[in-house]
């Protein structure tokens, strides 16, 4: 049976990983594959889902990013700039919870994160990608 991404363990949870409980462990796991992870999710505001997601993933984010829609095109426009100087800055995505926020929200969110160190960033990123992928498994487990 395959996971919430489709069987892959490219979030770096599965075997050999060591969970410490709710947050899990951060450091526990080599960059390269959060690096990964982050790969498997659309750029906030996207409409299209990134080129790895399974068909179930990008159903999962498009829900988890509603808070986009009916968006001012203004704030829209603004995220999509600072999403590209995020990548451009940090060589990977700019991952964030977005289940409950609104567009607003993470555009706030990801000109306070754009600051951080590269370093500081995989850290952060990983921290959401855990929140994510815990939503997700239970999403999985329902259905």
């Amino acid at each position: 049976m395959g996971g919430p991404h489709g069987g892959r363990t490219a979030n770096g949870v599965g075997p050999g990983v060591v969970w410490t409980g709710r947050e899990g462990n951060v450091g526990a796991l080599h960059h390269r594959k959060w690096l990964a992870a982050y790969a498997a999710h659309p750029r906030i505001g996207e409409k299209k889902a990134a080129p790895t997601a399974t068909q179930q993933s990008a159903t999962w984010s498009a829900g988890e990013q509603s808070g986009t829609a009916g968006a001012q095109d203004a704030v829209m426009a603004e995220l999509a700039n600072l999403n590209e100087a995020y990548f451009k800055k940090h060589g990977f995505i700019f991952i964030c919870f977005a289940s409950g926020r609104t567009a607003e929200e993470m555009l706030d969110l990801l000109k306070v994160r754009f600051e951080n160190t590269t370093e500081a960033e995989i850290e952060n990123a990983a921290a959401e990608q855990l929140k994510i992928t815990r939503l997700r498994m239970e999403k999985w487990l329902r259905a």
